[in-house]
């Protein structure tokens, strides 16, 4: 049976990732999901669970130690979409769940923003995901509600055609095997004439394959240079300063200039040249970012705005 079997990974052993694709071609949009989780994913091949809510893929990423338990004919889903979702189209609660407790803000009938706590969050912790979901921190811890299951996920399945690589072989070997008895038959009853046949199509095969070997190798050289530029990256921190400007130019008005930009670890430090010298808009935007923890905004000569910005670490920006 080619069908696979459903695993549900508990939230604990996941992160959350919210991946809109509205711009993407509906026929692009499986493999954009995948490239988008490859570049998300710590470890090379990490197992990962997707639904889908129109155009927008919900990924959780499993914890890669968790790969000698997951099958290869089983397709995963997280804890997160089988609870039922809200009554209102926009909620925050906190949700109990068979292993600590996850935050939810769900926007227009949609999970906008997921974090997880192995104890209940305490107000602190419970302000920063406030703000991950751009809401306002002032709000109070609310009283857990217990998980509702539901038998089916709140999102579309993943493409039913996404066959895993322990599958693919298998179907191959299975179909060789019957090849190969019709093989068998077939020469008992036409002799000579299949002869020909299977050595036309044997050569066919030969052909084929070494054309292809180029093919197959170049990929592989590929996807080790991959691994390596991946490598080379992380060395540099969570977040690089390339990452960081393309954040914050997207959250400054299109007039704004970026005059000076210094980084120091976790600290960043830059001014722009505005029109504005109220800083609270850039206060309200920059700390709705997940990259971004502590953001403190203040005017200097020059309508110039000075930003000092503590950086979140990658796993406390997406859990």
């Amino acid at each position: 049976m080619l069908g696979a079997r459903e695993l549900v990974i508990p939230r604990a052993d996941c992160i959350h990732h919210r991946i809109p694709l509205n711009e993407v071609p509906a026929r692009e949009r499986f493999p954009a999901a995948r490239l988008a989780v490859r570049k998300l994913a710590i470890a090379d091949k990490a197992p990962f669970a997707l639904i889908w809510v129109g155009s927008t893929a919900h990924v959780w990423l499993v914890d890669p130690s968790l790969c000698s338990e997951i099958g290869q004919d089983e397709r995963i889903i997280c804890e997160s979409a089988l609870v039922a979702p809200p009554p209102a189209p926009d909620a925050v609660r906190l949700v109990k769940l068979k292993q600590g407790y996850e935050g939810q803000a769900w926007r227009a009938g949609e999970l906008a923003c997921s974090r997880w706590w192995k104890n209940q969050p305490m107000p602190d912790e419970w302000a920063r995901f406030l703000r991950a979901a751009s809401l306002s921190s002032a709000a109070e811890v609310p009283d857990p509600e217990e998980a509702v299951y539901a038998a089916s996920p709140w999102g579309r399945a993943q493409a039913p055609l996404f066959w895993q690589p322990a599958q693919l072989e298998r179907a191959f070997w299975r179909a060789s095997s019957f090849s190969v008895a019709a093989l068998v038959a077939w020469s008992l009853a036409a002799g000579g004439l299949w002869a020909v046949s299977a050595n036309i199509v044997q050569e066919r095969l030969a052909a084929l394959r070494e054309d292809a070997a180029p093919l197959i190798d170049a990929r592989e050289r590929a996807e080790a240079l991959a691994q390596r530029a991946d490598a080379l990256l992380r060395l540099s921190g969570d977040f690089n300063d390339a990452e960081l400007q393309t954040y914050a130019r997207e959250l400054l008005p299109a007039d704004d200039r970026m005059a000076r930009w210094t980084r120091d670890g976790d600290q960043l430090r830059f001014e722009i040249v505005t029109g504005s010298t109220d800083p609270r808009p850039y206060v309200q935007a920059f700390s709705g970012h997940p990259a971004f923890r502590d953001v403190v905004v203040n005017p200097v000569d020059g309508g110039r705005l000075r930003f000092e910005i503590e950086l979140s670490s990658l796993q406390q920006a997406t859990r």
